[in-house]
């Protein structure tokens, strides 16, 4: 009895101390950094959120460009885009150029809708609105007093526009897709891949529903 109670105890502080450690999921510049050294790394995150989603919009205007050569795709450089102003910081940089990149956007998916001659999903335009959101509560932080920025935690409105740029990313390569004319299927195409699906589709599957997308 004596026994069962000493490895009782044990183990219940071995679960005390491994509980004490910091998670593994957690990255190791987060640790043991104060609030000044986690804003920088919320504001690098969001900087190569950006500068994805600006590569990747260049990338989808030249595959437009060669999908559609008799149509004229603007780059966005003629747009009256907002610049920085007074003496800006990282953080002002990277807000201006999260709303010029939003313009941009905007008007790749108003010009990717007349080349569907159809509107979009809704879905592609809340997620371009949640994301100017998120840029505009950015901006409101970067106008905040710098005092009030070091002894506060900056994580969710940092975060926030981190996860929304990318779900422009995702949105922007679903506008895609949806505009780009399909490809041609010959007679001997869908006979052959009737075959296959009869070959690997042998057994009914029961209990389920599939709707096909046209």
């Amino acid at each position: 009895m004596k026994s069962s109670k000493k490895s009782l105890v044990i183990t219940s502080q071995r679960e005390i101390s491994f509980q004490s450690h910091p998670s593994a999921a957690t990255p190791p510049l987060l640790m043991n950094q104060g609030p000044v050294s986690q804003l920088h790394i919320y504001v690098d995150e969001c900087d190569r959120e950006w500068r994805a989603l600006e590569k990747e919009r260049k990338a989808i205007e030249g595959t437009l460009r060669k999908t559609f050569p008799g149509i004229k795709i603007p780059a966005g450089t003629n747009l009256n885009l907002p610049r920085p102003s007074g003496s800006p910081t990282k953080l002002d940089h990277i807000v201006v150029n999260q709303m010029r990149e939003q313009i941009k956007v905007a008007n790749l998916l108003e010009r990717m809708e007349a080349l569907c001659d159809a509107p979009l999903q809704n879905n592609i335009h809340t997620v371009l609105k949640r994301h100017h959101m998120a840029v505009c509560i950015t901006q409101a932080r970067c106008s905040e007093d710098s005092r009030s920025i070091k002894h506060q935690q900056q994580k969710p409105p940092f975060m926030e526009n981190k996860a929304t740029t990318r779900r422009l990313r995702t949105a922007l390569w679903c506008a895609l897709q949806m505009t780009l004319p399909r490809p041609i299927r010959t007679p001997e195409y869908h006979d052959y891949e009737a075959a296959t699906c009869t070959e690997k589709c042998s057994v009914p599957l029961e209990g389920y529903s599939f709707t096909l997308m046209n």
